[in-house]
């Protein structure tokens, strides 16, 4: 299916909208940033778990990770990113809410395209996207200043 990559992409949007919904009533009832992160750490286990059950590629994981250091590299990446980003979004819906919060998250394609091309020199943009960029930061800079 031609745009399948599409519909998970939404799909992810719908199921972030209603993270961010449950994570600022959470967060107004004065609950600690830090042991939700770790309560949802420990929920991934058992995903891991079933996932790759189910799929069977754990192995091939792991397998992946003895053979090639640059996945190793980029695993260690990928989790230290996203506890950080986890990190000051939490926070950031404690100091104001999940909604405004979430609209300056948005605007995170425009620094992965700036770190693609800074660690991997590869520049995904043509002028469409880079119009959609610019509509993401004026709408930014709409909510800063009325928001």
């Amino acid at each position: 299916m031609e745009n399948l990559w599409l519909y998970y992409a939404f799909a992810a949007t719908v199921f972030w909208g209603i993270n961010c919904a449950f994570l600022e009533k959470l967060l107004e009832k004065g609950f600690p940033v830090s042991l939700l992160m770790a309560l949802e750490s420990c929920m991934a286990l058992p995903l891991f778990f079933g996932l790759s059950y189910i799929r069977g590629t754990a192995k091939e994981g792991f397998s992946m990770l003895k053979m090639d250091s640059e996945a190793l590299y980029l695993l260690f990446a990928v989790s230290a990113s996203s506890l950080v980003a986890n990190f000051f979004i939490l926070h950031s819906f404690q100091a104001k809410n999940a909604t405004l919060a979430g609209l300056i998250e948005v605007s995170y394609p425009i620094f992965t395209i700036l770190f693609t091309w800074l660690f991997f020199k590869q520049f995904h943009l043509n002028a469409y996207s880079a119009a959609g960029g610019f509509l993401i930061m004026a709408g930014i800079a709409v909510i800063y200043i009325k928001g």
